[in-house]
């Protein structure tokens, strides 16, 4: 007969560590979840961009004519740029004049110094963060790279583009 109680304890025993370790499993799995859901907002675009042409001098990620975009998020993403000039383009300037209100002056396009020749396509890694301030709906832009107050040395490239922002 005591063998059959310690077989019974073994088991008890053998169930209660088996909850243990399936709770620490659960609370493990949720942690590294809630982790890759913050990292993956700051990667949003990944889909790729097609390239840019005369008829599309600016293209967007997935060869939409519209960004979503969230108030006090970065979001980073690749434009394609054709400069159908003939002078050069310093992509590094990007401005967006929008109606029926511009966005706010505490949203900031950045890009790096790079310089597009007439002629040429390059892809363009930019990142977006849009104001804290800015009113949530949709804007009809016009999207500029180039610097347009240097006008004598220096291009610009535009489009219209839809900023949706939430």
């Amino acid at each position: 007969m005591m063998n059959k109680k310690g077989s019974l304890e073994l088991s008890v025993n053998a169930i209660v560590i088996l909850i243990i370790a399936l709770a620490i499993l659960g609370l493990v799995i949720g942690f590294a979840v809630s982790k890759f859901r913050d990292v993956s907002g700051q990667f949003s675009t990944s889909e790729e961009t097609p390239q840019a042409s005369a008829a599309q001098p600016i293209s967007l990620p997935g060869g939409v004519n519209a960004l979503n975009l969230k108030k006090n998020e970065v979001k980073t993403m690749a434009i394609s740029v054709y400069n159908s000039g003939t002078q050069k383009v310093k992509a590094d300037s990007i401005s967006f004049l929008c109606a029926p209100d511009s966005l706010k002056t505490g949203t900031t396009f950045s890009a790096p110094a790079l310089t597009i020749d007439p002629g040429q396509i390059k892809e363009i890694p930019i990142s977006v963060e849009v104001d804290g301030a800015e009113v949530p709906g949709k804007k009809s832009c016009e999207m500029t790279v180039g610097d347009a107050t240097q006008a004598t040395d220096n291009a610009t490239v535009s489009r219209t583009v839809f900023i949706n922002v939430e």
